[in-house]
C-alpha cells in the first residue's frame, strides 16, 4: 500500500486543477490507501470531495470508532465501491475501526 500511496500522491499533485474529473478518480483510491495506512485525510482533501460521498462516512466512523455507520455506508454503498473496485480496500479497514471505538472506550474508562 505504501507504494501505491506515493505514486497516488504524486498523481494528484501533478494532475492539472482544471482536470478536475481525474483528480476526484485519483482520490477515490488515494483516500482509502490513506486509511488503510493509518492517515487520516487532511480537511483541505476532503474539502475536494462531494459532500454525498460515501467515503466522507466512511472516514466518519473511522475517526469515531463507529461500528455501525460503518457497516451501514458499506452496505448502501456496495455496488458503487465495488465498481470502483475499492470495496475490499475499505471492508479491511473494519479492524481499524473497531481498534479506534477501544481506543475511545479506554479513554473513557
Amino acid at each position: 500500500y505504501k507504494n501505491a500511496f506515493y505514486n497516488l500522491k504524486f498523481s494528484f499533485e501533478k494532475c492539472p486543477v482544471s482536470i478536475s474529473h481525474n483528480r476526484m478518480l485519483i482520490l477515490m483510491y488515494l483516500i482509502p490507501t490513506n486509511l488503510k495506512l493509518g492517515i487520516i485525510p487532511s480537511p483541505t482533501l476532503l474539502s475536494l470531495i462531494e459532500p454525498c460521498n460515501p467515503l466522507i462516512a466512511i472516514i466518519q466512523s473511522f475517526t469515531d470508532g463507529n461500528v455501525r455507520l460503518f457497516k451501514e455506508t458499506l452496505l448502501k454503498s456496495k455496488h458503487e465501491l465495488v465498481r470502483l473496485k475499492i470495496y475490499l480496500v475499505l471492508f479491511e479497514l473494519k479492524k481499524m475501526v473497531l481498534r479506534a471505538l477501544y481506543q475511545h472506550t479506554f479513554v473513557i474508562l
